[in-house]
């Protein structure tokens, strides 16, 4: 669990750069409106780590996952080659 929390941490300080670069875009006049948009998903997506990190994880227990005891496996014959 604290690897995922670290590369979660790690993708919002990322994000935070890339907000930070963005955010420098909003001076050059041709790049205010695609900085904008960037903006907008960056920020979407800060939020949504944010709250993966703050909230846990929901944990499947045993009385829930006999509910995944059914496979349903196809299988396809090989075609052409020396394989086949």
């Amino acid at each position: 669990m604290d690897q995922s929390r670290h590369y979660l941490e790690q993708e919002l300080a990322q994000l935070q750069n890339k907000i930070a670069q963005t955010q420098e875009l909003l001076t050059d006049s041709t790049m205010v409106e695609e900085a904008r948009k960037e903006l907008v998903e960056l920020e979407s997506q800060k939020v949504q780590l944010e709250k993966a990190l703050t909230e846990p994880a929901e944990i499947i227990s045993l009385d829930q996952a006999e509910d995944f005891n059914s496979v349903i496996l196809e299988a396809r014959p090989g075609v052409g080659g020396d394989e086949a």
